[in-house]
């Protein structure tokens, strides 16, 4: 009897060091997706920064070949 319950001691002891081990590896994970996923977020408002500069300059040219056009 006392033998049955070390058995399942150490097989429980075993689960624990597992799902310790597990645990780490997943908050591993999700800090780097975490990290990817504020690194998306820059990445993401750099492009709209860059969408709105090339949008200034379009529409400057634009402006500037109207204001060409009404001189001619």
């Amino acid at each position: 009897d006392q033998t049955v319950k070390a058995t399942e001691a150490y097989a429980l002891e075993a689960e624990v060091a597992r799902l310790h081990t597990e645990n780490a590896e997943l908050r591993q994970s999700s800090s780097a997706h975490d990290a990817s996923k504020r690194r998306v977020e820059q990445l993401e408002a750099r492009m709209d920064e860059l969408v709105v500069q090339k949008e200034s300059e379009i529409n400057a040219a634009y402006d500037e070949r109207i204001r060409n056009y009404e001189e001619r």
